[in-house]
């Protein structure tokens, strides 16, 4: 029989309260191939009540984590997905089938967290801040257009497990690229705090670069840094 499932990627949802979204969010986890859901601080709910809504994604609602804040449930994920319809002017948001292909890319290599906000208020502006990558799911205008939090993570996970049947990607490995570019820096004599540096790895993870292309920058960096001397 074919492994459906889909390995690390972890579901991260913050400060639920309806056992239905929680149940209904682990159902549709099971039905593509997700296995670990993260809650942070979660509202004491009828815990029954959530696994009928599960139904056959029970399971997973019974190996769920607590985390006591964001940090905490996204520790360890290299790439941090949060799901937005709240975003601002300043805050670029990609629409989810491009943040589906960026997930599924980065978990060839490393762990990646998709993370659904409060069902009244989202994410707030320094958990927005905190994630690698916004996306949104094109919806209505208006107060119609706003997703229930079950819906939203059915339609994300849908994403990604639509892309994983297309066939796995190569996903090129960026840490060559990223050790030329702190040698780089450290020849200008820059980003001593190092928050060049993360932000280049946030923009290259989300490029989605391809060996050749690293390869390419790779070399760039280095000229630049022996033509620095």
């Amino acid at each position: 029989m074919k492994d459906t499932r889909i390995p690390r990627i972890r579901v991260v949802v913050i400060e639920p309260v309806m056992a239905g979204n929680v149940g209904s969010i682990a159902r549709a986890m099971a039905n593509f191939g997700f296995t670990e859901l993260v809650l942070v601080n979660p509202l004491s709910f009828d815990m029954k009540l959530a696994a009928s809504f599960a139904c056959n994604g029970d399971y997973i609602l019974e190996s769920a984590r607590k985390a006591s804040s964001f940090e905490e449930a996204v520790r360890g994920a290299s790439i941090v997905v949060g799901m937005t319809r709240r975003a601002k002017e300043t805050e670029a948001t990609l629409p989810v089938e491009d943040a589906a292909k960026m997930a599924l890319h980065a978990a060839s290599e490393a762990d990646v967290a998709i993370v659904l906000g409060r069902e009244r208020s989202g994410l707030t502006a320094e958990e927005k801040s905190a994630c690698t990558i916004l996306s949104h799911i094109d919806s209505v205008d208006g107060a119609k257009g706003s997703l229930n939090l079950a819906h939203a993570a059915l339609v994300t996970l849908h994403e990604i497990y639509r892309e994983s049947r297309r066939g796995k990607r190569h996903a090129a490995d960026i840490e060559p690229l990223m050790l030329s570019f702190v040698r780089f820096c450290s020849a200008q004599g820059q980003d001593e705090d190092g928050a060049i540096r993360e932000l280049f790895r946030s923009v290259a993870a989300r490029a989605m670069l391809t060996d050749r292309e690293t390869k390419k920058l790779k070399a760039f960096f280095e000229k630049c840094r022996k033509a620095s001397g």
